[in-house]
């Protein structure tokens, strides 16, 4: 299928500000019409309504609750007591954390997205320094990371009155997989796999395939794919990459964004923040609950501010790819960060 379009370039204006949003505005356009999503109940408001910026908190109050397999899932609904039946069926998200991370490590931000009218999914991968420790790969992250994704589903399949979460999402809708460092790379590699995931944000990914297990564990040949190999398919969806200026050897120049993104062949968008940290786009990057944050380069940004462009961009992003919501007032409130601490890196299909 065919994920072609026409691009209207954006109109001569002299704000260094200004251009940046009119780029990202029309990169952020809804997908086009052969491969428009199926309508979701969240829809984008109207013209006349005065729409919240996707930097700030969204319309909707966020329901969490922790799956099996300690997944976190978060609700967007009307009230904080109970999922609101009446918006069913919602737009799914899968978030994969970092490498040694949680999902509760990024939990502001996964309240920020679900609060923009998205059932997100916390995918706890358990690939960190214990379980590899006791022979686990990649490949067994991924697999924890599919299995919160096709959980939802279930659960939004059981029949009405086996619980309260019956018709939650629409499997025939695109999902969308969001991930940082390692959950960068899961994320890319859940589009490679899953059929129905219709655009991905790769925050400061890191495609690292070197297996550093202890050596007695057995052979996993095919533990520890390098998934840039990978994304030379037009098929694949639109994507999202942010890639930190001082990452260091927390994203090794071998299998960071640049590289990752220089291998997407679908529409793809590189926003660069030249000095943040790996670290900056973690909610609990300066408490003690991010064990591995003490590993990598400071950042010489203020981190707040780093989280706000990360949670604005992505939700443009996410709501013009799976709702078809390409409105550029989404970005008011987002000129502030954009402004001189951004290189913005554009490139759509031939």
């Amino acid at each position: 299928m065919s994920r072609k379009r026409s691009v209207v370039p954006p109109p001569a204006i002299a704000s260094p500000r200004a251009v940046a949003i009119a780029l990202l505005a029309v990169v952020f356009a809804g997908a086009a019409a052969s491969c428009a999503p199926t309508p979701s109940t969240v829809a984008p408001p109207s013209a006349d309504a005065a729409p919240t910026p996707s930097t700030e908190a969204g319309p909707f109050a966020v329901h969490h609750r922790t799956l099996a397999d300690d997944h976190e899932l978060y609700v967007p609904s009307t009230t904080t007591t109970a999922p609101d039946r009446a918006l069913f069926p919602l737009p799914l998200l899968v978030f994969t954390p970092g490498f040694s991370a949680s999902p509760t490590d990024y939990e502001d931000t996964l309240r920020h997205l679900a609060s923009h009218g998205f059932v997100v999914v916390g995918a706890r991968h358990g690939f960190d320094f214990v379980s590899a420790t006791f022979c686990a790969t990649q490949r067994d992250g991924y697999a924890r990371a599919r299995a919160a994704l096709h959980e939802v589903r279930r659960l939004s399949r059981l029949p009405a009155g086996r619980g309260d979460l019956h018709g939650l999402v629409d499997e025939r809708a695109p999902a969308g997989a969001v991930g940082h460092s390692y959950g960068g790379k899961l994320a890319l590699w859940l589009a490679t796999e899953e059929n129905g995931v219709g655009a991905v944000v790769a925050l400061d990914p890191v495609d690292g395939g070197d297996d550093r297990r202890p050596g007695w564990c057995p052979p996993a040949p095919d533990g520890f794919p390098q998934v840039t190999a990978r994304l030379n398919d037009d098929d694949l969806p639109p994507a999202l990459v942010l890639m930190a200026g001082r990452a260091g050897e927390c994203a090794p120049a071998s299998g960071n964004g640049d590289v990752l993104y220089a291998a997407l062949a679908s529409d793809a968008v590189l926003l660069r923040l030249p000095q943040a940290a790996h670290t900056d786009f973690v909610d609990a990057a300066g408490s003690d609950d991010c064990g591995a944050c003490g590993l990598c380069p400071a950042s010489g940004e203020d981190g707040a501010q780093v989280l706000r462009l990360v949670r604005g961009a992505t939700t443009s992003f996410l709501r013009a790819r799976l709702l078809g919501d390409d409105r550029e007032a989404l970005w008011v409130g987002a000129g502030d960060v954009l402004d001189g601490s951004v290189d913005v890196e554009v490139r759509e299909k031939p």
